[in-house]
């Protein structure tokens, strides 16, 4: 039903498009909100229907990337929960080099800010060497979920779920795992969270953080001069996708390929990995 009234209304507004145009053929501001807001909508549509078709193909296992061989649970705690990119395995690819160095240290205990359904915690749990993660989201959805994915996937004994955490809370951790793995992904709450109490705390630790600089603040540039007194700060950008590269699309449409591999980012987006120093300690 969704997808016919998009659909009606989308050919309303380009059958009618000479109204909301000038003589020169530009549309207003209001028009072309509403143009872009209605594609958008009608893309996020499309993709749910490419999950549907992925997740029977994949049989709901990531096909490729640093959590291969994951169970996904098709239910989300937020948006679309960027179902086909995480099955594909190039969901947030330009961690992909990160994990993989990761993967031969050894740490306290992983510490997944902003879990949501569990993608980060549940893959560290099965790639890392670390008896504990804790996953931590303010949405009693996204905990519920990532319970069901640890147990999906095998690795409910080593995670923990639990709400959401401040400064005061993840300092407190750092003092009972020196030695851990902070992953944060929390719309913007990153900067309140890593704060110098915290970073003095986590002087063995390491910080991958995602920051929202689209929320009207110089987050990756603040975290940065935060953290760079006591670790190796790298900045990583949101690179480009080459939806050919996955043989799962090949034999479909051009369009349904590249909304495939789409994350419905607000902007180009920064990761922040930074590594304690030699000779840093909490």
């Amino acid at each position: 039903m969704l997808n016919r009234l998009l659909l009606t209304a989308a050919r309303r507004l380009f059958r009618n498009w000479s109204k909301y145009t000038d003589r020169a053929g530009k549309a207003d501001g209001k028009s072309r909100k509403l143009a872009a807001d209605l594609f958008r909508v009608t893309a996020i549509e499309r993709q749910k229907v490419i999950e549907e078709e992925i997740a029977r193909e994949t049989g709901g296992v990531v096909a490729a990337g640093p959590f291969k061989g994951m169970r996904i649970d098709p239910e989300t705690s937020w948006g679309t929960g960027d179902i086909v990119p995480k099955l594909l395995g190039c969901y947030e690819a330009e961690l992909a080099e990160t994990l993989a160095a990761l993967k031969v240290e050894t740490f306290d205990a992983v510490l997944n800010i902003g879990s949501a359904e569990g993608y980060y915690a549940i893959g560290a749990a099965m790639i890392l060497d670390a008896p504990t993660v804790i996953a931590m989201d303010i949405d009693p959805a996204a905990q519920a979920a990532t319970a069901r994915n640890a147990d999906r996937n095998g690795v409910a004994d080593k995670v923990e779920c639990r709400g959401g955490i401040d400064a005061e809370g993840l300092a407190a951790l750092l003092v009972e795992f020196p030695r851990s793995l902070v992953v944060c992904d929390c719309e913007g709450f990153e900067v309140d969270l890593i704060v110098p109490p915290v970073i003095a705390e986590g002087g063995q630790t390491t910080f991958v953080i995602e920051c929202h600089d689209f929320i009207g603040r110089p987050v990756t540039e603040d975290l940065s001069a935060r953290l760079a007194p006591t670790h190796e700060v790298a900045v990583i950008h949101e690179g480009p996708r080459d939806p050919n590269a996955y043989p799962l699309l090949r034999g479909r449409d051009s369009l349904d390929r590249w909304l495939a591999v789409c994350e419905f980012r607000p902007e180009t987006m920064s990761w922040i990995v930074a590594r304690p120093k030699a000779g840093t300690s909490g």
